[in-house]
């Protein structure tokens, strides 16, 4: 999910403009994400997988066939808690409150990704990342939703952030995960083999945390 945020902050009759590209930090990049967490036990990101772990996997598609992809799926359709990056950090160390008014305006684009290994390929149009080789068509995945439904929000908020107190803003979400391996064959010989990973988002939403400083805990 794509996102060109507007925070427009006004401190204490101080207004400050910042403008966040977070493309990089929300579904076209998700192993970027400082946190991603699967909701059950027993489930890891492709890139945390070692070959060991693959092997017998990779024995689902070992079956030679004239032409086309084996593939067989391991992970399907888990649910992962993520947050995407934090976008503003205030830390009162003053002896007043400060107060904020936020006014977000943004864009969004819904979009997936993709991890691969082995000699398995995406390939970039745009802003849509796609399997190479026709990978994609043996998994039957619909490029429709990917980039097309485009929706804008305006709304505002005010807090008050506390003398030893820390806000923080992060952008957070909840997504799907799928993961397989793959094996292509021409002719009876293997070209291609890999695993791969699909990441979809599903909701994602701004949280807005207050925390206390630890030295103003002991007063």
């Amino acid at each position: 999910m794509k996102k060109i945020i507007f925070l427009t902050i006004m401190v204490l009759m101080l207004t400050v403009f910042i403008s966040t590209n977070t493309a990089k930090a929300s579904g076209g990049d998700y192993m970027s994400y400082p946190e991603l967490v699967f909701e059950e036990d027993g489930y890891s990101l492709l890139v945390d997988m070692d070959d060991e772990s693959l092997d017998g996997y990779y024995e689902k598609v070992d079956n030679k066939k004239f032409s086309g992809w084996n593939t067989y799926l391991f992970t399907k359709h888990q649910k992962v808690y993520y947050t995407a990056g934090v976008i503003f950090m205030y830390r009162n160390e003053g002896t007043s409150p400060s107060t904020y008014n936020f006014e977000f305006k943004e864009e969004e684009i819904s979009k997936r990704s993709f991890n691969v290994t082995g000699n398995l390929e995406v390939s970039l149009k745009g802003d849509i990342k796609k399997l190479k080789a026709g990978l994609d068509v043996k998994l039957k995945i619909d490029y429709s939703s990917s980039s097309t439904k485009t929706t804008r929000t305006d709304w505002s908020t005010k807090t008050q952030v506390d003398p030893g107190t820390i806000l923080k803003i992060s952008i957070k979400g909840e997504g799907y995960i799928d993961q397989g391996v793959a094996s292509k064959y021409f002719f009876w010989v293997r070209t291609k083999k890999g695993a791969f990973e699909i990441f979809n988002v599903g909701t994602e939403y701004y949280s807005m945390e207050k925390v206390r400083i630890k030295k103003w805990e002991k007063l």
